[in-house]
């Protein structure tokens, strides 16, 4: 992961001696670590820590009758690092979240498996800085300076694996028994400052008798969508279970991370959108077809890159005439699915199931 350096009055004294190679790698390479680390931490230090504060949330609101929950905030607190005390706080807003003012609960969770990684990064600059031939231009802070550049970038991509780790969160007894704000969802950032959604439960809309463009995080149950025109929509993360797409084309939208749960598409247009993340799960694809469509992270230009996304899935559903065609499917996956006459023109499929319907070119 790049790191976008500030260019504002010149290069600073840690850009000459810590270039964009420098930086590049030692995000790479924290960012593999974070990779693996979640995979073993995220069920006890996030998932667990989450549903144990909901419980006791919901605990309050039976016996203190507490206001309904519109945001629970995950918050990495920089300072606790500099302090080599690493951890997070969650804190609960009911309407008035936006100011970040008065959380109605909160607990700070101790992360004393990232002090390793961090320590580690000083220690990459610092042997840099070692190694450099001037160091009359050089002073041991710039090693710090540079490693506090890598931590945001970083947070972000932790936040990003989080999403997809805290994925099943609502299917517990403590969420599904947590009396919500009208619209409610969990975040992942640093405190007062960037966040990004783990998890959302907006209430349903109607798209096409609504104003604006923006509808990321609605649900939509057994909705008809029959010659319905979806024309530049940001639909990022929206959930449709049990919903039936007829004669509709989707253009130029946004449906990152969407889930599509038990839905059936007829005679349906893909056109310029962007599907990564986005999974199908026992649902039907029939004459359909999917033209010049982004479904995976490394596809996405820098403008649509605005957080990281595993690449689509296809889980238990049926794909029958349907046509892909000038997309980008790398890393794509199908699993228990059945194609009939799917076919696949200038796409790239690279390590993506999809690969198997390119037919064998004989020489």
């Amino acid at each position: 992961m790049k790191l976008l350096l500030s260019k504002a009055g010149g290069k600073s004294m840690d850009e000459t001696i810590f270039n964009q190679t420098v930086f590049s790698h030692a995000s790479e390479k924290m960012i593999s670590e974070l990779t693996e680390l979640l995979s073993d931490y995220a069920e006890d230090f996030f998932f667990s820590p989450v549903e144990n504060f909901m419980n006791e949330l919901c605990e309050k609101q039976r016996q203190e009758k507490l206001e309904p929950i519109s945001c629970i905030s995950l918050s990495m607190l920089r300072t606790a690092l500099a302090n080599e005390e690493f951890g997070y706080r969650i804190d609960a807003y009911g309407e008035d979240w936006l100011l970040y003012e008065r959380p109605l609960s909160t607990v700070f969770i101790a992360c004393d498996w990232f002090l390793p990684v961090w320590k580690a990064l000083l220690d990459y600059f610092e042997g840099i800085l070692k190694n450099q031939e001037i160091q009359k231009n050089c002073f041991p802070l710039q090693a710090e300076q540079a490693a506090w550049k890598c931590i945001g970038p970083a947070w972000s991509f932790m936040g990003s694996l989080l999403k997809y780790s805290l994925e099943t969160i609502n299917k517990t007894e403590s969420y599904k028994k947590l009396i919500k704000g009208n619209e409610f969802h969990i975040e992942f950032g640093e405190f007062l400052d960037w966040k990004v959604f783990l998890s959302a439960e907006y209430p349903e809309i109607d798209i096409f008798n609504s104003r604006g463009r923006q509808f990321a995080h609605h649900r939509f149950t057994q909705r008809l969508f029959q010659k319905k025109r979806f024309f530049r929509l940001n639909l990022k993360g929206c959930v449709f279970c049990d919903c039936e797409f007829k004669n509709c084309s989707i253009e130029q939208s946004v449906m990152n991370d969407c889930v599509f749960k038990r839905c059936k598409f007829t005679d349906v247009t893909f056109q310029d959108s962007f599907l990564a993340g986005a999974r199908f799960e026992e649902c039907t694809l029939e004459n359909s077809s999917f033209q010049k469509v982004i479904a995976c992270f490394e596809g996405l230009p820098p403008e649509k890159a605005d957080d990281w996304y595993c690449s689509l899935l296809l889980f238990h559903t049926s794909i029958n005439h349907v046509a892909f065609c000038e997309c980008d499917l790398r890393g794509a996956l199908m699993e228990q699915c059945t194609t009939t006459f799917t076919t696949l023109e200038n796409t790239l499929t690279d390590l993506s199931d999809f690969s198997v319907l390119i037919p064998e070119t004989r020489e």
